[in-house]
C-alpha cells in the first residue's frame, strides 16, 4: 500500500482546494476574457463554425419552443420536420442554456465554457482526492485537466462531445469510491448522463473504463474473486443507470436509426471495414499524431491549421508539456506491477495512433477521426503522469538521468521535421516556446529531486499556468470570431429577414413554409439552419442525422446526391427549386437576388433593406388532395423542371403499391408542356379538396375534407412512424409517398382528420427510466438505513490507478 501524502505547513499546504479554485477560475476567465467581458461572442467564424452553424441555431429554437409551445417534441423549423425531444434533453449541461431568454443566447454561452472548464478541472481534483494524490498533484492535474487541449478544442467547435470529458472523470470518480469506500450511489448517476448525452460516448467511456479497472485489479491488491464481484456490481450498476436515462437515449437510438447513417444508406462502414488491418498512418497523419502531444497549434490555428483532416478533427492529446516529462520516470520510479500495466496501456495506444485500422474498429468503422478517443489517450498520459508526480512528493528521486534522455528525445522530436510537405507549415515561434517550456520544467524538476522548498513547487505551478493560459488563449483567441459589434449589426442572423419575416407574419397565419437563396449565418461555411434561429418553417437542414425519409425525398428529386454521405448532413432542402415549392406548402421566399423568382412566376411584395419578399402564387396549404397516382417508374424517366411540375398532377408511389389504392387511376405519360398556366391549373386542382385546419401546432394537425372521389390526402411531412392519423374517430394508416412524404387514403365523403404526433418509444421509455428510478431511490433509502443501524464495511486502499 503506497503511503498517501499528508497536507504540510509548505506550499500549497491545507489551503489545496482553495489555491485550486482560485487557478481555475483566474485562469480560465483570462482564456474567456474576451467573452465574458463581452468583447466577443462565443460564435467561431473559421473551421469551427458548427457552433453557429449547427448548435446555436438549436439552442435558441429549442429556447423559444419551450416558451411558446412546451416540451419540445417535433419540429418544422429543422429540414421539413423532426423529432427533436432528445436532442433537447439528452444534455443536462447544455439545458442550462434554456434557463436564460433566447435573446441572451449570444451572452450565456460564452459563460457556459466557463462554468464547463471550472467544473472539468474541480471534478479532477475530487478525483485526485479521492486517490489520495498529494496537494500539489492535485493543482496540477486539476489545471491540466481542465485545460486540455480536447476542452479547449471542442469548447469551440462542438461543445456537446466536451461534456464526456465532465462525465469520464465522473465515471473514474464513481469507480473509486466504490473500489476504496464502497460508495455506490454515483455510478448509476453517471451512466444515465453518459447515455443521454449520446449513447454511442458510452462505447468509448466503457472501452477506457473497463482498461481502466484491469489497471486497478492487477497493480492493486486484488483477488480474481474480488475483481471479479466488483466488476459485476459496477455492471448492475451500470445497468441501473441506463435504465435511467432510457426515456431519452430511446429516442436517440430511434434518430440515429432512422438518419441515413445510422441505417447504413451512406455510412462509411464498408470502406472502413475494408482497409488493411496491418496499414500503417502516413507521414501527414504520423507527423500530426506527434506534434498535438505538445499543444493543438503547432500545425496552424482554425483555417490555417494544415495538418492532417483538418484543425477539430486532428487528435487533441495535449494535457500539458509537464506530463511528456514526467510519463516515463513510471517504468522506474512505480512497483513492477504498475510499470507492466503501463507498458501495456502505452501499447495500446500506440497500436491505436500507429494502425489506423483499429482507430475505425474503436468507432465501429463509422469514421475516420479521432475525437473522444484523443481525450482518452491523453488522459491516459495525464493519469501516468501524475502517478509519478505523487511519488516524488512522497519522498522519492527521480531519475534525472532518464529525466535529461526524455527531454534529448522531446526535442529532437520537436525539431525534426519527419514529414517534408508539413515543414513549412510549423509555427517555429510557438515551437520554440514549448523548448523553452520543456527546459524550464526539467530545470523545476531537477531541483525537486534535490530539496522540497516551496518556492520551487510555487514556481512549477506558476509554469503550468503561463503554459496552459498561453496555449488555450490561441486556440480560443488567435482565430476569427463574431464581435460584439459584429453581432449588432445588420449583418449575420441579425440582417433583414428579420423585418421581412415580421412582415409576412402580420400578413398570414396557419401553417405555410419560407425558403431563402440566401445564408445569413456569418460563418464561412453556409448556414442551412437559419430557420431555428429566426423562427420560420423552411426546408433546409444542417444536421448530422437528418431524417432519412427527408433525405429520401431531395435524393428522389434529385436534390442531393445519392450515396453522397456528405449531402445527407448540408440538406439544401428546395432553394434551388422554385418550381417545387408549392408541393411543399412554401408560400413566400426571401431573396437577395441570388434567383430570378419572378422568372418563376412569383410576384414581389415589399423589399425590406437588402430583402425583397417574393409570393409563390401556386403555394399549397398542409393538406392538400390528389386523384391520380404517378408511378415511380415513370417519374425517375423526368427531367427535374418535368418532375417537379408533375409532382403536382399525381402523387408519387413505388410501382408495388399501385394496386392498393382502391382503384384511383395512374398516369401513364409525362405532360405535353411546362407553361405557368399548366402549373397554375394543376396548383388549383390541388387546392379543389383541402383539410381546412380547426386547429395545428408543431404536433398536431385537425381539420375536415369532403372529396367528391377517393384521394390521397398529402402531407409534406417526412414519412415517421410517430405520425399517426384519425379519420372520424378510428385509427388510419399513412402511406410513405413522394419518395419519402406522407400520405393520407381516404375515400369520398365528408371526413373529420386528426393527425398527431405520438413519439416512438417515449413512453416506454418514461415506464423503463421511472422505474430504474424508483428502484435506485429504493436502494439508497435501504443503504442508508441499514447504515445507521450497521457500520460500513471499510475496504483496505489498494495502490493508486496507473
Amino acid at each position: 500500500m503506497p503511503k498517501s501524502v499528508p497536507e504540510t505547513a509548505t506550499f500549497p499546504g491545507k489551503y489545496t482546494l482553495p489555491i485550486a479554485a482560485g487557478c481555475l477560475l483566474l485562469l480560465t476567465f483570462y482564456v474567456l476574457r474576451n467573452y465574458l467581458l463581452l468583447r466577443d461572442v462565443f460564435l467561431f467564424l473559421d473551421i469551427g463554425s458548427d457552433i453557429p452553424n449547427a448548435y446555436y441555431p438549436y439552442y435558441k429554437h429549442f429556447s423559444e419552443y419551450i416558451r411558446q409551445e412546451g416540451l419540445p417534441m417535433w419540429s418544422f423549423q429543422r429540414g421539413m420536420g423532426q423529432y427533436i425531444f432528445p436532442d433537447v434533453v439528452s444534455s443536462p449541461i447544455m439545458a442550462l442554456l434554456y434557463l436564460v431568454s433566447p435573446t441572451s443566447l449570444l451572452t450565456a454561452l460564452g459563460y457556459l465554457e466557463w462554468f464547463r472548464m471550472v467544473a472539468a478541472g474541480l471534478l479532477m481534483y475530487w478525483y485526485l482526492r479521492e486517490i489520495e494524490a498529494g496537494p500539489l498533484t492535485r493543482l496540477v492535474g486539476s489545471l491540466c485537466y481542465a485545460l486540455a487541449g480536447y476542452m479547449v478544442l471542442t469548447s469551440g467547435w462542438y461543445p456537446a462531445t466536451g461534456n464526456v470529458q465532465l462525465y469520464l472523470i465522473l465515471l473514474l470518480i464513481g469507480i473509486e469510491r466504490l473500489l476504496r469506500k464502497d460508495s455506490w450511489w454515483l455510478l448509476p448517476v453517471v451512466v444515465a448522463f453518459i447515455t443521454t448525452e449520446s449513447p454511442f460516448s458510452l462505447l468509448n467511456i466503457g472501452q477506457f473504463a473497463a482498461l481502466y479497472l484491469l489497471a486497478r485489479f492487477y497493480a492493486g491488491h486484488f483477488t480474481v474473486r474480488q475483481s471479479m464481484l466488483t466488476t459485476g456490481r459496477i455492471a448492475a450498476l451500470s445497468v441501473l443507470g441506463l435504465g435511467m436515462g432510457a426515456v431519452v437515449w430511446t429516442g436517440t437510438i430511434y434518430i440515429l436509426l432512422n438518419s441515413p447513417r445510422g441505417s447504413g444508406d451512406v455510412s462509411y462502414t464498408a470502406k472502413l471495414a475494408a482497409q488493411s488491418l496491418f496499414g500503417t498512418a502516413d507521414g501527414v497523419l504520423g507527423y500530426t499524431t506527434l506534434l498535438r502531444w505538445f499543444g493543438n497549434d503547432l500545425l496552424g490555428t482554425g483555417n490555417n491549421y494544415r495538418g492532417w483532416s483538418n484543425y477539430m478533427e486532428a487528435p487533441a492529446f495535449y494535457v500539458g508539456l509537464l506530463s511528456l516529462l514526467l510519463f516515463p520516470q513510471l517504468f522506474v520510479l512505480s512497483n513492477r506491477k504498475e510499470r507492466l500495466m503501463g507498458a501495456a496501456l502505452s501499447s495500446v495506444a500506440l497500436a491505436l495512433m500507429m494502425f489506423p485500422y483499429l482507430r475505425y474498429a474503436h468507432w465501429a468503422f463509422t469514421g475516420d477521426y479521432y475525437r473522444v478517443l484523443g481525450l482518452l489517450i491523453g488522459l491516459g498520459l495525464l493519469l501516468g503522469s501524475l502517478r509519478v508526480l505523487t511519488i516524488l512528493e512522497q519522498g522519492r528521486k527521480l531519475n534525472v538521468w532518464l529525466l535529461g534522455g526524455t527531454l534529448l528525445v522531446l526535442l529532437t522530436l520537436l525539431f525534426t521535421n519527419l514529414t517534408p510537405t508539413l515543414k513549412p507549415f510549423v509555427n517555429v515561434g510557438l515551437r520554440g516556446m514549448v523548448s523553452l517550456y520543456l527546459l524550464g520544467y526539467t530545470a523545476l524538476l531537477v531541483l525537486l529531486a534535490r530539496t522540497n522548498a516551496a518556492w520551487i513547487k510555487i514556481a512549477m505551478l506558476v509554469l503550468v499556468c503561463v503554459e496552459l493560459g498561453q496555449f488555450a488563449n490561441i486556440t480560443l483567441n488567435k482565430r476569427d470570431v463574431l464581435s460584439r459589434q459584429q453581432a449588432n449589426e445588420r449583418i449575420g442572423y441579425n440582417d433583414y429577414s428579420r423585418e421581412a419575416l415580421d412582415y409576412i407574419r402580420a400578413r398570414n397565419d396557419g401553417f405555410y413554409r419560407v425558403e431563402k437563396d440566401y445564408a445569413s449565418g456569418p460563418a464561412m461555411h453556409s448556414s442551412l439552419n437559419d430557420a431555428m434561429v429566426q423562427n420560420y418553417r423552411g426546408t433546409a437542414s444542417y444536421y448530422s442525422f437528418n431524417q432519412k425519409n427527408y433525405i429520401g425525398f431531395l435524393k428522389g428529386f434529385g436534390i442531393i446526391k445519392p450515396n453522397e454521405e456528405f449531402e445527407t448532413r448540408w440538406a439544401p432542402g428546395l432553394r434551388n427549386r422554385p418550381l417545387l415549392m408549392s408541393l411543399a406548402s412554401v408560400k413566400y421566399t426571401l431573396s437577395k437576388g441570388a434567383i430570378p423568382y419572378r422568372g418563376f412566376g412569383f410576384d414581389s411584395l415589399t423589399r425590406q433593406g437588402d430583402v425583397t419578399v417574393w409570393r409563390n402564387p401556386f403555394a399549397l396549404p398542409m393538406g392538400y388532395a390528389y386523384d391520380r397516382l404517378l408511378p415511380e417508374s415513370l417519374f425517375r424517366r423526368l427531367s427535374p423542371n418535368q418532375k417537379d411540375v408533375m409532382a403536382l398532377n399525381g402523387v408519387v408511389v413505388p410501382d408495388s403499391a399501385l394496386t392498393t389504392y382502391d382503384g384511383m387511376p395512374v398516369i401513364s405519360d409525362s405532360l405535353p408542356a411546362l407553361t405557368f398556366e399548366k402549373i397554375a391549373e394543376l396548383a388549383q386542382a390541388r387546392r379543389a379538396d383541402t383539410l381546412r385546419l380547426t386547429s395545428s401546432s408543431s404536433n398536431q394537425f385537425t381539420g375536415t375534407v369532403a372529396p367528391r372521389k377517393p384521394i390521397v390526402l398529402f402531407f409534406s411531412i417526412p414519412f415517421d412512424a410517430g405520425w399517426k392519423a384519425v379519420v372520424d374517430g378510428k385509427p388510419a394508416p399513412l402511406r410513405q409517398v413522394m419518395f419519402g412524404l406522407t400520405g393520407l387514403p381516404l375515400p369520398a365523403g365528408q371526413h373529420e382528420v386528426h393527425l398527431y404526433y405520438d413519439p416512438p418509444y417515449l413512453n416506454e421509455g418514461i415506464w423503463v427510466s421511472g422505474l430504474a428510478i424508483a428502484i435506485y431511490l429504493g436502494l439508497l433509502a435501504f443503504f442508508r438505513f441499514r447504515s445507521r443501524r450497521t457500520s460500513p464495511p471499510v475496504l483496505s486502499s489498494s495502490e493508486l490507478p496507473v
